[in-house]
Formats: C-alpha cells, sequence, structure tokens
C-alpha cells in the first residue's frame, strides 16, 4: 500500500483551467499510513482549492526517514523569508504531534521556516472531530492542509473572521466545504499568487545560474 502511496502521488498534478497559472511544489509526508485512496481525495481537495486561485499544487510522497520531515530552520525573518522563498514546502501528517499545540488546533505552520517542515497536520484531532461531529475525514483533511500551507504562503499566522482561513471552523464552515465554498479571499489569494510568482523566479534564477559555465 505504501509503494503504492508513493507513486499515486509523486505524479499527481493538479492544474486549474487558467493556462497562465503558477505552481507550488509540496513535499508531503504520510507518517501515519492513511490509506492511499483518502489522501487522494485530500489533496485533490487542496488542488481545487488553490486552482481556485490559479495555483497548481505539484506533490511529492516522501519516505518517512527522510531528514527533511523531522528538522526546521526558523531564523530567517517575515523579511528574509520573502527574499529568499522557498522552492518547495514540506507538510507532514502524523498522529501524537499535538501535545504542545493550543487546543483544538488541527495543524501548526511555520511560515518562516527556511528548511524543513512548512506545516504539520494533527491527524488523531482531525479523526476526534470526525467521530464527534460525523463529518468527512478526507474533505476536512484537505481543508485544514490547505490552511495551513496558506499561513505559509501569506507568511503569517493571523487568522481571518471568514473563509478558510478562520481560526476555527464549525458546522457553518464545514457545510461551505461540502458544497467547494470555503476558500481564500480575493486579497489572500492575491498574495498567494504573488507567493507562487517569487517561486517561479527564484527557479527560473537557478536555472539560469545551473548553465554559466564554471
Amino acid at each position: 500500500m505504501k509503494t503504492l502511496l508513493l507513486i499515486a502521488l509523486a505524479s499527481l498534478t493538479c492544474s486549474p483551467a487558467n493556462a497562465q497559472n503558477s505552481e507550488i511544489s509540496i513535499h508531503l509526508y504520510n507518517l501515519s499510513g492513511i490509506p492511499a485512496g483518502t489522501l487522494d481525495r485530500a489533496t485533490r481537495e487542496v488542488c481545487r482549492i488553490f486552482a481556485q486561485q490559479d495555483v497548481t499544487i505539484n506533490w511529492t510522497a516522501g519516505p518517512p526517514e527522510a531528514e527533511e520531515v523531522h528538522t526546521t530552520d526558523q531564523h530567517g525573518a517575515a523579511a528574509f523569508r520573502d527574499a529568499s522563498v522557498r522552492p518547495f514546502l514540506v507538510v507532514r501528517v502524523s498522529r501524537g504531534l499535538a501535545s504542545k499545540a493550543p487546543n483544538g488546533a488541527l495543524g501548526v505552520s511555520l511560515p518562516h521556516s527556511q528548511f524543513g517542515i512548512s506545516a504539520t497536520i494533527f491527524q488523531d484531532r482531525i479523526e476526534d472531530l470526525c467521530h464527534r461531529t460525523g463529518w468527512d475525514f478526507a474533505l476536512l483533511l484537505g481543508h485544514v492542509i490547505a490552511h495551513e500551507i496558506g499561513h505559509v504562503m501569506l507568511a503569517s499566522n493571523a487568522h481571518s473572521p471568514i473563509g478558510i482561513m478562520r481560526a476555527r471552523w464549525g458546522h457553518d464552515e464545514f457545510d461551505l466545504a461540502a458544497m467547494g465554498h470555503l476558500g481564500f479571499n480575493p486579497r489572500q489569494g492575491a498574495e498567494i499568487r504573488a507567493y507562487a510568482s517569487r517561486v517561479a523566479s527564484r527557479l527560473k534564477t537557478e536555472a539560469e545560474s545551473a548553465l554559466v559555465p564554471r
């Protein structure tokens, strides 16, 4: 099952209809064995949410022993982070990592991390919430991943009064999610596209530098 999951996610790219879309690469680590079909539904939900902002998500699954999923570097301040945007993000989904997180938090993000983990998703808390509410796990997981990625792209841990970046979700938010209407507001969308543009510029510069004779 794990081998099949790696193959499926490594080849998954979700593109919006707009040919002028930007791209974001995410290394996804399934550290607790979420079934392949469930994780596929969740990642496709993330793709749909970002496609609304004309951003393509390129997924790559990684092995649990990879160094980047167990380390992080937050020395860069916001200004440094914006000037040195990462070429890809690292997201891990696991159990038993929420002991130091605020009560009720379904994940945490590290917007200014320059290496390693960008966001951690608390699978056990999502499962517990779904058991209590009857909500769909894959749907909620996808929206939580999108929320935490949103924090990284927006370079902020701040929340919004409404929408996917709201701090706490209730039945109203889940109903919107089920209808495909829980997403980023126009200002957030503009900032996300700007982030994707900075990533593209960095990758282009690195590619051009690699062609220069040494």
